[in-house]
């Protein structure tokens, strides 16, 4: 016989929900041999195969002792039927009805009416509850309540296992607790450990907190959740998705892991990467491990930001948010790209803070310094700050490059393509000038502050600022090594020519 075959296969393969109901059905099945009813009362009177029992009735079996004012025992079917005050005891659990048929061959009591099952701290409230007196196991329909100290439960149909303190609910499950309501289709619920596993779509609702999720479970006691099959965590101004979640209520924090996705509503701005941490009362957040940040506030041209670690915080008192990123950190957008060791991005006034090693591509220039900032407007550059060693390369044709360095630079930007280039000190340029559209010779001028204006990456206008030092050298006399001011390095190779690219560190 195959495995598939099998019957015990079949069994296992069923939903959890079929196989809770198989094993209560199997359950009450009618054992043979099974153990005849005990009666007693303050009045007995048998007649046509029945016994009227009347005033201070007990029925027992085995250690279920069920006490009502009257009632009848079928004594060929043992069966019994009670009305008055019914109330039964099983190994500690206490149950209360308006009316009950005990039908003993099947071990099985059936309450109707006003029911009350009481298990310590436990209470389920019910009008239809039929118990199992072999296995102690109960199972209720058309509604019904159970309250502990920790919850509230409320469902069509449910089960109920009080050797485990466990319960097993279908069908309109709500979950309610000080800190969460739950809403699901399918539900256990372990009192002695105080979680609710789910098994199909799943609301939790908390103050401020939306919860989505199929499959996982709840900690009431605790405020405590762990999910699978791709929860989300939802608040006022962030969505959290991860093919698994973990959130601590108490705490306000949060973990995601594998395909991560934050995405900051106010700013529409996501960090995506495979592990995730969030921190509710600051607003921040740490995404690593493939962590890349989309800027789509521009939604034709979103920019890419890939580092080994990402962390994003609120400002809470100026409402704007800070992005910092660490370590092999790349930018790409169609129209620039960055590199750096570290960086910081500053929504209040979109800047973006380059350190050690920055790098910045705009068109056919590119710009370097020991420090970077670089200022955005509407998702553009306008103006970019260099200090210490700042260098300007732009490319005019293969192998000859414009060339502009100083203590310090500011570069500015029309439509993402350097148009002025203000030199504060220690200024040098070396740029192929023209003669209209003819290349006659290279020219290389150094003064402490300079203005130099670009028109399709091409140098237009210099302004010496202070008395330049002067030098053309015609095209055919230009020397390789004179080609080049000192500290320069084209970093073509390492540009990333896309956003995939950004998770290549060349």
């Amino acid at each position: 016989m195959t495995t598939k075959t099998n019957p015990f296969y079949r069994i296992a393969t069923l939903p959890i929900y079929l196989f809770a109901f198989l094993l209560f059905c199997l359950s009450t099945i009618r054992q043979a041999g099974a153990q005849q009813l005990s009666y007693s009362a303050s009045n007995q009177a048998g007649h046509g195969g029945i016994t009227d029992l009347t005033g201070n009735v007990s029925i027992s079996q085995g250690g279920s002792v069920l006490h009502c004012d009257k009632g009848i025992y079928y004594n060929s079917e043992n069966r019994f039927e009670g009305t008055g005050r019914i109330h039964m005891i099983d190994n500690g659990t206490h149950i209360y009805a308006e009316s009950v048929v005990f039908k003993g061959n099947e071990n099985l009591v059936c309450f109707r009416g006003n029911i009350n099952l009481v298990d310590g701290d436990i209470k389920l409230t019910t009008n239809f509850l039929d118990f199992n007196t072999k296995t102690s196991q109960g199972f209720f329909y058309n509604g019904g309540q159970i309250v502990d100290t920790s919850a509230t439960l409320n469902s069509t149909t449910g089960y109920y296992y009080p050797r485990t303190k466990s319960y097993f609910f279908k069908d309109k499950v709500v979950l309610k607790n000080k800190d969460f309501t739950l809403f699901t289709d399918t539900l256990k619920y372990t009192k002695t450990d105080g979680k609710a596993y789910v098994f199909g779509p799943t609301r939790i609702v908390g103050d401020s907190t939306l919860i989505l999720c199929t499959n996982g479970w709840y900690d009431t006691k605790n405020g405590i959740v762990q999910m699978t099959k791709r929860p989300s965590l939802k608040n006022k101004n962030q969505k959290i998705i991860g093919d698994s979640l973990f959130y601590n209520k108490k705490l306000g924090y949060g973990r995601a892991f594998r395909n991560t996705v934050i995405w900051d509503s106010t700013q529409n701005v996501f960090i995506k990467g495979n592990k995730a941490e969030y921190f509710k009362e600051a607003q921040r957040s740490m995404v690593t491990d493939r962590a890349v940040f989309i800027d789509a506030s521009n939604a034709k041209d979103s920019m890419y930001l890939h580092a080994d670690t990402l962390r994003s915080v609120m400002i809470e008192k100026e409402k704007y948010r800070l992005v910092k990123a660490y370590y092999h950190v790349q930018v790409y957008k169609s129209d620039f790209q960055m590199r750096c060791d570290s960086l910081i991005y500053n929504f209040k006034d979109s800047v973006v803070q380059l350190h050690r090693n920055p790098v910045l591509w705009a068109d056919a220039s590119q710009l370097t310094a020991d420090y970077i900032e670089a200022f955005m407007k509407s998702g553009q550059l306008h103006h970019a700050n260099m200090k210490d060693n700042a260098f300007i390369v732009n490319e005019e044709s293969k192998d000859k490059y414009n060339q502009v360095s100083g203590l310090s630079m500011t570069g500015f930007f029309k439509k993402n393509k350097i148009s002025r280039i203000d030199v504060n000190k220690n200024g040098c340029s070396l740029y192929y000038a023209k003669d209209k559209e003819t290349m006659i010779g290279l020219n290389k001028a150094e003064s402490s502050k300079m203005k130099i204006y670009l028109k399709e990456n091409t140098f237009e206008t210099i302004l010496f600022l202070t008395k330049p030092v002067a030098k053309l050298t015609p095209l055919k006399l230009v020397d390789k090594d004179e080609a080049k001011l000192k500290g320069f390095d084209w970093k073509a190779r390492i540009r990333p020519l896309n956003k995939a690219e950004i998770f290549v560190w060349k």
